[in-house]
């Protein structure tokens, strides 16, 4: 099988830019297209061509010896693109003879689709040296626009270079056989002849063909002898995943026979056989499927140091992760394997060679390193991470979601390179991590990983220097990231006295790498002396440093601007003293300026945070706040079926979004009904919203157009009141609601105790609506009538004090008189409630914590035998998205301590207080005092901080405000909608190639480590001299981040 002439070009001649080419033919004109020139690209693999001496048996240079320009091994050409060039032994230039001609890399690029095999070139160089144009694509057919590739076979769906580096060898799943491309007949100078391309059949120890569809393909590890002339057909064995067979076979490239195989039985056992075996046959048809493991994806790693060869197997239907070690003649000896958890199957893998772990001296130290020896596989698995297992020392699956405040004591090194999955040592996972595989940020699924190294660096450390070794991982969103492995330039150990030095996010084996820089940053500036002192004015580098807050902690209050909001939560501030300006203040423990120690414990997992997310507390505030730009939680306002009969009611939601939604009893709904300045836009045909004339709250009700005046009286109550229901019991699809009372703000958190005490705290309540001081304010006459009861609308466990009634009048507004007290919703006739009804969930008595991006956390999940919402027994502390005011006692101050949570505490407060004069509210200056006070607060953990939200309750004050006098205990002064905005920046942002695939299948490491991302695109644009998506080859170097070469 050939094609049409290749134009064959010296490695020079190919690496010429395009504009040069055009250039020398006197072309002046602008082009405003670029042809596509690779079409569907799904591999690539490497070759070596140009000068060689022919050295014979005896490997040595002489002067009779023929030099001729040949394809050879890769070492030919990695030895002169060393950082010192070198030449393969034989190969040096000898006194007095012709120097031998340069040599130069080809990548051979597969293209399943089409067929066929795109050739470019680029030259042995050291990677320091390019420039980003080196690599350049050879063109098959000069007289067709475009530069075309080499026609190889029927959807080939692998690409490998044989042992002698003379052949590139493709198994074809279209035609069930292998193709041969001779390297010598494609990029010679020789116009003549085609380029030799020969298919060759599949055969078993019987010589029987086999018509099995190949998934994969990995060649034996190439020669290293440089010297030898080219045979004429390729050497050595490839292996092949056939997953309808269910075995890897080990074919000789040259003849097609299988040697051995790697057979996955359907009973889960694995075994090493002969080439005596039959295949269903998938291309000709016959031959029924049978059961096994479906292998689909292989590594084969020659790690020279160590003396071994080994292959690595991945199957799409297995847990299992097969390593089969190979002897000399890299046929395969025997077999471990590790189980991964989960039910999950494998599509990539990965294999590194044998690391020795540990170490932050700026170079690869494997010999000597303190955590001892390991060989991982990474593996692109079904569930959507990269799961990673020691094959060497443990033969388990690393655990590589691990808490890291769990860690911050360990200093085995060892231990800290892989934590095995189910091990009684292994600390507790991250909160919401699906399993122990590595989760991608923000970037799709994985797709492919190859492994790479960079064995020493002189760049400024940070996070493009890369030393150590490293997984490369491509997913579905086009994006490449890097993932730390054995970072050999960075700290191994966590250090108490130097907390944010060595981050155990950045620290640890099989993290994600970070972006950010100056990660240990302090807010410090230069004294008059020159020396670094402490500043508390620092808002962290504005393109590195830690977490922290980028302004100011926003407080707002639903009610008038009274200048209330000193007494309600907030966030801790802590006492800052200023050394430049020898000046103190406070600062909250969420700034830049606050203590190191502190930084470290409010942020402990710096992974599990957004790099800029802003989080919202909201009094009694909804659990989703999505909109039409995300959906993270599910719409704020969804629609539902509001059931009403024998007395109860419910709200029916045939989605069944209660449990996933976190909606726990004596939380509360609101029916929000239709907004009456959309006209009738919210409602269905045939109904119209209608507000009705008694309504103080701006919701309309869709009722039918020819029965709503009708129904104005019948639904008075319902329509008149804010339409809050507590629900008293949860399912996925269904919540039980009832009218919920309407309780005084500032009823104590410990319960009332009379009905006195309630009529003195609805005093308080008006007052706190004013901006007047206590010594100035007269409560109005009529405050309505609070008694102190009982309310099964809420928590049991305390009285409130509720509001009582005789009639609707005596309510506030908003709420209507139903049997003696005001309540915030009544059970409608069925007739008000038609059709569906919009509504929204809110948490009751406690602020709803989400992120801008993360959401609103909580452990609610549903039982599966009874649809009930229940909390999952095994869901981390941290899953947390409520923040009451009453929590049990904290147990501890430690990274760990995460149980209970939210939990009571007190800690230390720093503020500014006014100052007055004697016998008067009147300041004695703007500035106040800055005093330290023991403050109450509640302890909130989730994944990404710790804070301490101080002053939940307020002791009042006696005579001017903020005195902090009165003798109120435990009152709380929040009132609904009260809010807290945090907005925080630095968090983590993970480390990638600056480069833009659309669909990258592949990844695979080069020559010189270099790293190739397989683009196979999606379609042609439309627009001339837009982007090629039809697919491209990226290639970037691991030591050098910025040097990347495009192939289209």
């Amino acid at each position: 099988m050939s094609t049409s002439s290749l134009r064959r070009l010296a490695p020079a001649a190919l690496a010429l830019p395009l504009a040069v080419v055009a250039a020398a033919c006197g072309n002046t004109t602008t082009t405003t297209g670029t042809p596509l020139n690779l079409d569907r690209p799904v591999d690539i693999a490497f070759g070596c061509y140009g000068g060689l001496r022919l050295v014979g048996d005896n490997g040595t240079a002489d002067a009779s010896d023929p030099v001729v320009e040949s394809a050879q091994p890769l070492e030919g050409c990695a030895q002169r693109a060393l950082p010192t060039p070198g030449r393969p032994p034989g190969q040096e230039d000898l006194t007095g003879e012709s120097p031998i001609p340069t040599v130069g890399y080809y990548a051979f690029i597969l293209e399943s689709v089409p067929g066929t095999v795109a050739v470019a070139s680029f030259p042995a160089k050291d990677v320091s040296e390019f420039l980003g144009i080196e690599v350049n694509v050879a063109d098959a057919d000069p007289l067709t626009p475009g530069k075309n590739a080499i026609a190889v076979g029927d959807l080939p769906v692998a690409i490998a270079s044989d042992r002698a580096g003379c052949h590139m060898v493709t198994a074809n799943a279209g035609s069930c056989d292998l193709s041969v491309i001779d390297i010598g007949s494609v990029v010679d100078d020789d116009t003549s002849t085609k380029p030799d391309v020969r298919a060759i059949a599949v055969t078993n120890a019987a010589g029987d063909e086999v018509l099995a569809r190949p998934a994969a393909m990995v060649a034996e590890p190439p020669s290293t002898d440089v010297g030898a002339a080219c045979p004429d057909t390729a050497e050595g064995l490839v292996y092949v995943a056939y997953p309808q067979c269910h075995r890897v076979a080990a074919i000789r490239a040259g003849t097609g026979e299988i040697e051995a195989s790697i057979h996955f039985a359907e009973d889960g056992t694995v075994e090493i056989t002969d080439g005596d075996f039959t295949c269903p046959a998938e291309c000709g048809g016959g031959g029924a499927p049978v059961a096994g493991e479906r292998p689909v994806t292989l590594d084969l790693v020659e790690d020279k140091r160590v003396g071994t060869r080994r292959l690595a197997i991945g199957a799409d239907d297995s847990p299992f992760l097969t390593v089969v070690e190979l002897g000399a003649d890299s046929l395969p000896q025997s077999f471990s394997r590790v189980e991964l958890e989960g039910d999950v199957g494998v599509i990539d893998v990965a294999l590194s060679p044998q690391i020795g772990m540990g170490g932050s001296s700026g170079s690869i130290n494997d010999d000597i390193a303190t955590g001892g020896q390991f060989q991982f596989v990474y593996a692109v698995a079904t569930d959507g991470t990269v799961r990673v297992a020691d094959v060497l020392s443990l033969g388990a699956e690393c655990d590589t979601q691990v808490d890291p405040r769990y860690i911050r004591g360990l200093t085995n090194v060892r231990q800290l390179s892989c934590f095995p999955v189910g091990d009684a040592a292994t600390p507790p996972r991250r909160a919401g991590a699906k399993g122990p595989g590595i989760e991608l940020v923000a970037a799709g699924s994985p797709l492919s990983v190859a492994i790479t190294w960079v064995d020493t660096n002189t760049e400024q450390p940070g996070p493009d220097t890369l030393v150590g070794y490293f997984a490369v991982v491509t997913s579905t969103s086009g994006q490449t990231t890097i993932v730390n492995i054995d970072d050999d330039n960075y700290e191994d150990l966590w250090h108490a006295d130097d907390p944010l030095g060595n981050q155990p996010a950045l620290a640890v084996p099989h993290q994600i790498r970070d972006n950010v820089k100056d990660r240990d940053a302090l807010a410090i500036a230069n004294n008059a002396d020159e020396v670094a002192v402490p500043i508390c004015s620092a808002v962290g580098p504005s393109d590195g440093g830690g977490p922290r807050l980028s302004s100011s902690v926003e407080r707002n209050d639903t009610v008038a601007d009274t200048g209330r909001i000193y007494m309600k939560p907030g966030v801790r501030r802590l006492a800052c003293h200023d050394e430049i300006e020898d000046t103190d203040t406070s600062v909250y423990e969420i700034d830049f300026s606050a203590p190191q120690d502190v930084r470290d414990q409010t942020f402990p997992d710096l992974r599990a945070m957004r790099f800029s997310e802003t989080w919202t507390m909201i009094w009694e505030g909804t659990l989703s706040r999505d909109d039409f730009s995300q959906s993270i939680d599910g719409p704020a306002e969804r629609v539902g079926v509001v059931q009403v009969g024998g007395g109860q009611m419910h709200l029916d939601d045939p989605s069944r979004p209660f449990c996933a939604a976190g909606v726990e009893p004596y939380d509360f709904a609101v029916l929000t009904g239709c907004d009456p300045s959309n006209g009738d836009a919210d409602c269905g045909l045939g109904m119209t919203c209608y507000v009705h004339p008694d309504a103080t709250v701006a919701a309309g009700q869709c009722l039918p157009i020819d029965t709503a005046d009708s129904l104005s009286g019948t639904c008075r109550s319902f329509l008149v009141s804010e339409r809050r229901y507590a629900i008293t019991e949860t399912d996925a699809g269904t919540l039980t609601l009832v009218p919920r009372r309407h309780v005084l703000p500032t009823t104590p958190l410990s319960g009332c105790v009379s009905d006195q005490q309630c009529a003195d705290l609805a005093a308080y309540d008006a007052l706190l609506d004013t901006g007047m001081h206590p010594s100035d304010f007269t409560p109005p006459d009529d405050l309505g009538d609070w008694r102190c009861m009982a309310d099964p609308s809420r928590t049991a466990g305390i009285d409130r004090c509720v509001e009582t009634c005789a009639e609707d009048a005596d309510c506030d507004d908003g709420t209507v008189c139903q049997s003696g007290v005001c309540v915030e919703g009544v059970v409608p006739p069925a007739a008000c409630v038609p059709g569906v009804n919009r509504y929204t969930l809110h948490a009751g008595e406690a602020f709803a914590v989400l992120g801008d991006s993360t959401g609103f956390l909580h452990p609610i999940v549903e039982d599966p035998a009874t649809g009930a919402c229940v909390k999952d027994p095994d869901a981390s502390p941290l899953m947390v998205g409520r923040l009451p005011l009453v929590a049990p006692p904290c147990t501890g101050d430690g990274y760990t301590d995460l149980t209970p949570n939210p939990c009571s505490t007190t800690v230390t407060q720093t503020e500014r207080v006014p100052q007055y004069k004697a016998d008067s509210c009147d300041r004695v200056d703007a500035s106040g005092n800055l005093i330290t006070r023991d403050a109450q607060a509640i302890r909130f953990q989730n994944p990404a901080f710790r804070l301490n939200i101080v002053d939940p309750t307020y002791p009042g004050d006696a005579r001017c405000r903020e005195d902090r006098e009165g003798t109120l205990v435990d009152v709380p002064t929040v009132k609904s909608n009260y809010s807290l905005t945090i907005p925080l920046v630095a968090g983590f942002l993970s480390e990638r190639a600056a480069i833009a695939p659309v669909f990258p299948v592949r990844v695979v490491r080069g020559p010189e480590n270099s790293v190739w991302v397989i683009d196979e695109g999606d379609n042609i644009p439309q627009q001339v001299g837009g982007t090629n998506t039809r697919g491209q080859v990226f290639r970037f170097e691991p030591g050098y981040l910025g040097k990347i070469n495009v192939v289209q």
